[in-house]
């Protein structure tokens, strides 16, 4: 009777401690998260990004760059690599993007997008940057449709100095509004290549006596647009309220702004490639209201490959270890294929997953994810210290006779 009493409280003392040493690493985020609060708090400036100066010779000149790294509050994990998010007009954009991104790649926006570095370019001359480069005739220059200096020094002289500074993965999105619009379309329509996603918010297509518009509209129906993600908002630039049958009939130079963005949508609905696209019309919606709305939309339409509420469900369902496990390597290679390259589930977001479901007494759920874990991260210290863990807790469980 001895034997079997202090048999029994040595193997509560052993699970005990086991569960100590798990909730620590757990308590150890927490720890972190507070102390990065705390110290933001304690601190009198609130710093979100950096700015930096990068020396162009394409341009010339030196080019203000802001830059947000996503702050990393777990221990020990594998280092991370983010996809890119650049953004034109940095001065007024960098702030709400930097901001819905924070807010929509967290449990509490159930992860709609990726954690995400955002790299804002400011504009000392903004029609220099965005517009079209004109002769002395106000004509769109010989071959600066194709090769204009500014998507040169994104191409040549930005990007790789981000991929060499950051530790980046080779997914790039782009938001441009305005006349950062009409360069954000005509990147697409010239050099879809160099970014996965587009979020075009009320492009002016028709400046420059819409030039643009009609040398380069066709591009969009026959542009290999494979594995993109394109979004397209248009605000009300004519009387409030007016729809889009009265827009079309519409034949005078007020409605041309918004007869162009119509077309654009056509022509990308008619482009053959197989890619994701998205239009929205903002009839309440003036021109200078409708970018953090078209920004919010625009990320849940090109991450929509991502958007972790499509298995948001495992949290609560009855489904076994394997077909919880199943679900998430499901939706991540489902991911993978839908953008043509690997997008492995975060290693913070199957930490958390494990935690959640040791924490709620879903032992197996959480020895599941420890798996994957593992499996998508061999060589990371949390990830092996928790499958450890769970597995000298497994063994210790008492056996069914």
């Amino acid at each position: 009777m001895e034997i079997n009493t202090f048999t029994a409280m040595r193997n509560i003392a052993r699970k005990l401690s086991i569960t100590i040493v798990f909730f620590a690493i757990c308590a150890n985020v927490l720890i972190c998260q507070t102390d990065t609060v705390d110290q933001a708090l304690r601190n009198s400036d609130i710093v979100i990004g950096e700015s930096i100066i990068l020396h162009s010779e394409i341009l010339g000149e030196n080019r203000e760059i802001m830059i947000h790294v996503p702050r990393e509050f777990q221990p020990d994990l594998d280092t991370v690599y983010y996809p890119v998010m650049y953004v034109f007009d940095a001065g007024t954009a960098f702030l709400p993007v930097v901001a819905l991104m924070t807010q929509l790649s967290t449990s509490m926006a159930d992860e709609i997008c990726p954690q995400m570095i955002v790299v804002g370019i400011n504009h000392p001359d903004r029609n220099t940057d965005l517009g079209l480069e004109l002769d002395t005739n106000q004509k769109i220059s010989a071959g600066s449709l194709e090769a204009d200096k500014f998507t040169a020094f994104i191409e040549k002289e930005l990007m790789p100095y981000i991929d060499s500074h950051y530790h980046t993965i080779h997914y790039r999105a782009l938001v441009g509004y305005s006349l950062g619009g009409l360069k954000a379309m005509h990147i697409l329509a010239y050099k879809p290549y160099l970014f996965n996603a587009y979020i075009i918010i009320d492009p002016s297509l028709g400046h420059y006596d819409n030039q643009w518009f009609i040398r380069s509209a066709d591009n969009i129906r026959t542009v290999d647009l494979n594995e993109k993600s394109v979004f397209l908002a248009m605000a009300q630039t004519m009387k409030m309220g007016t729809d889009t049958c009265a827009i079309k009939l519409d034949t005078t130079t007020d409605s041309r702004h918004m007869r162009n963005i119509m077309q654009a949508a056509e022509n990308f609905r008619n482009n053959e490639s197989d890619f994701d696209f998205g239009w929205k019309y903002y009839p309440d919606e003036y021109h200078g209201s409708v970018p953090l709305i078209a920004e919010y939309d625009g990320f849940y339409k090109i991450f929509d490959w991502f958007n972790l509420q499509k298995i948001r469900y495992i949290y609560k369902s009855n489904d076994s270890a394997s077909q919880v496990k199943a679900a998430v390597k499901t939706h991540f290679e489902t991911a993978s294929q839908q953008i043509g390259m690997q997008f492995l589930p975060p290693e913070e977001y199957l930490t958390n997953l494990t935690f959640f479901f040791y924490g709620t007494g879903k032992f197996d759920k959480a020895l599941a994810m420890s798996e994957l874990l593992v499996e998508y991260y061999p060589n990371s210290v949390n990830a092996n210290k928790i499958r450890q863990i769970l597995l000298y807790e497994q063994e210790s469980k008492p056996k069914n006779k």
